[in-house]
C-alpha cells in the first residue's frame, strides 16, 4: 500500500524490526509474507505459542488451532530472507525463546543469526545498547544495500 503512491520505494529490499512483542510479529512477517519482507530484527522476541496472553486467546486446552495458528516455531520452514535474533540474557522474556526459534531453524535448515547480550535485561543499556544500535544498523546494510 505505502509503494502504490511511492514509486520509489524498492519492494524487493523491505525489513522489519521489532522489540518484545514487536520481535514476535518481526520474526512472524518474514515466516507468513517472505516474499515481502528480506530482512527482520527481533529484539527479545517471544516465539512461542506458549508464551500467549491466555486473557486473549483462552486457554491452550480450550483453543488448540489459535494456539498452532499464533506459533511461529511452526512456521520456521518458511523462511527466505536473514533473520537476526537479540536477546539479553536477563529479560524479562525467557533467554529460552530465541533459543527455541533458533532451534526451529536449525530443524528447518533455515540460517539465522544471534547476539547474546550477557546480563541484559528486556531493554539494553549502556555499551550493551549501544553494540546493539551498531549491530541493528549493520545488519540491515548488509542486507538491504542494493
Amino acid at each position: 500500500q505505502l509503494a502504490e503512491k511511492r514509486p520509489y520505494m524498492d519492494l524487493t529490499r523491505v525489513g522489519i524490526i521489532g522489540h518484545s512483542w514487536g520481535g514476535y510479529f518481526a520474526t512472524r512477517a518474514l515466516l507468513v509474507a517472505p516474499d515481502v519482507y528480506h530482512v527482520g530484527i527481533a529484539i527479545a522476541p517471544v516465539v512461542s505459542h506458549l508464551a500467549l496472553p491466555e486473557y486473549y486467546v483462552d486457554l491452550p486446552r480450550n483453543n488448540k488451532e489459535g494456539y498452532e495458528f499464533a506459533d511461529n516455531l511452526l512456521l520456521a520452514g518458511n523462511l527466505k530472507g536473514n533473520l537476526l535474533l537479540i536477546h539479553g540474557t536477563s529479560a524479562h522474556v525467557p533467554f529460552s525463546e530465541p533459543v527455541k526459534m533458533v532451534e526451529a531453524l536449525i530443524r528447518a535448515d533455515k540460517p539465522s543469526d544471534l547476539i547474546i547480550l550477557p546480563e541484559q535485561d528486556h531493554w539494553p543499556v549502556g555499551t550493551s545498547d549501544t553494540y546493539m544500535q551498531k549491530a541493528i544498523r549493520r545488519y540491515f546494510e548488509e542486507h538491504l544495500k542494493p
